[in-house]
């Protein structure tokens, strides 16, 4: 059977819309990224989406390799050169301060100043395709600010592109993190189990409002099993 003798009509999803307005490809393209989707209307109809992929490249058309490789910086120099290749970036604090922007060698003539010119460098560098993961400043600040630094990356980012990374925090909480980050660590299970589920119920909760998490300092096999 013929898709004309099936389908009466041909068009497109508002997510469609939303999604090719956002990431302004040239007409009569789609964005890498995304997959096409095809859904049928009980009338006739057929309405094209695009959906979440970043197995997909532009077009609808698949990366040319099954495994989808990522990358663990945020040096916008180091990602030019590998743009073609990933799908994904992930960082933390550390990678963006300590190995880029506090660092001379890597951020030449300090022409990056705070995280967010790096965040929408890498935008620029790697396009609609990947998705980066970002991780807050302080997982244990108040859930205020935690949105309100997130919904910072996600304006940057796009909710298409933002993956917010969240820590297993172990024994660790708001009234030790400053020992751990100066170099006194307390014991793996010296901890109550509101520090050791801290970081699940705070991906949990980012999850319920409709963030993609990367939950992240994991040390066993079997404690995938909780995310």
């Amino acid at each position: 059977m013929k898709l004309g003798e099936t389908v009466k009509a041909i068009g497109v999803t508002d997510e469609f819309r939303k999604v090719i307005n956002l990431f302004q490809v040239p007409a009569g393209e789609t964005p890498a990224g995304f997959r096409h989707e095809y859904v049928y209307g009980a009338d006739g109809s057929m309405r094209i989406n695009l959906v979440r992929d970043i197995s997909f490249g532009a077009n609808g058309v698949r990366r040319p390799t099954n495994v989808l490789f990522s990358a663990n910086t945020a040096n916008p120099f180091s990602v030019y050169t590998m743009r073609n290749f990933i799908a994904n970036l992930t960082t933390n604090p550390q990678i963006i301060y300590d190995s880029f922007l506090n660092n001379p060698k890597a951020n030449k003539n300090n022409q990056f100043k705070d995280r967010y010119e790096v965040l929408k460098e890498l935008c620029k560098i790697v396009g609609p395709g990947v998705d980066i993961s970002v991780e807050v400043n302080n997982p244990f600040a108040e859930e205020s600010a935690l949105m309100e630094e997130i919904a910072q990356f996600e304006e940057i980012l796009t909710p298409y592109r933002l993956v917010v990374k969240v820590p297993h925090t172990g024994p660790l909480n708001a009234d030790n993190v400053d020992s751990f980050l100066s170099g006194k660590y307390p014991a793996v299970n010296d901890g109550k189990p509101e520090d050791f589920f801290y970081g699940h119920n705070l991906a949990y909760r980012l999850h319920e409002k409709g963030y993609r998490v990367n939950f992240t300092l994991m040390a066993e096999p079997y404690q995938t099993a909780l995310h």
